[in-house]
């Protein structure tokens, strides 16, 4: 899953990046997205807690070393898009990625997106995790009554469609995978 592209001997090209700058967000593209897939969803949090020491996160933290140490993804950080610049084959991303791989991707260059991996013995429903973008009504809006009204108006579920061409953002609410409207929609943007 490595591979020399130039043949001068080393490594140019690799299975996936996992991104470890020590920004608050990256964690929602590498140990979180793994966990919850290794759990079926089960959260970090019991009561006040935080519970690292499960079978679900030691297989995380498995994966993610087994990557370091057998070389399939790079110790280092680069400038620029290494997926678009074809050093990795592979990379975690949440859904704003769509319409970023669109606007500068090759005319030529393929992609497809796919579950998080997980381990062989996972059972049950594949589960992934919202990457929730908030909305916020500032202290100081002239206007907070109507700035609530615009806010309900937009994440409406009458206005989904609108929302997801917009931000490339899925509705966050229960009961999405049951909403039949939602699916339809959905369908329809896939065609």
């Amino acid at each position: 899953m490595t591979r020399d592209r130039d043949g001068d001997g080393q490594i140019d090209q690799w299975m996936l990046t996992i991104d470890y700058l020590p920004i608050w967000y990256k964690r929602l593209f590498d140990f979180l997205p793994l966990y919850l897939a290794a759990s079926n969803g089960r959260n970090l949090l019991e009561g006040r807690q935080v519970r690292f020491d499960n079978e679900s996160s030691v297989a995380a933290f498995r994966f993610l070393h087994e990557c370091f140490a057998r070389g399939y993804a790079p110790r280092q950080t680069f400038q620029g898009d290494v997926f678009l610049d074809g050093r990795v084959a592979a990379q975690f991303v949440g859904p704003n990625n769509i319409a970023h791989l669109e606007r500068y991707r090759p005319s030529d260059f393929e992609y497809d997106y796919g579950p998080i991996p997980r381990p062989d013995a996972a059972t049950g429903q594949r589960v992934s995790y919202a990457d929730p973008k908030s909305i916020v009504i500032f202290k100081t809006c002239e206007h907070p009554r109507e700035a609530w009204e615009f806010i309900k108006f937009i994440i409406s579920r009458r206005n989904d469609l609108q929302l997801m061409e917009l931000s490339s953002q899925l509705p966050i609410r229960a009961g999405l995978l049951e909403d039949q409207r939602l699916l339809i929609i959905l369908s329809a943007t896939q065609s």
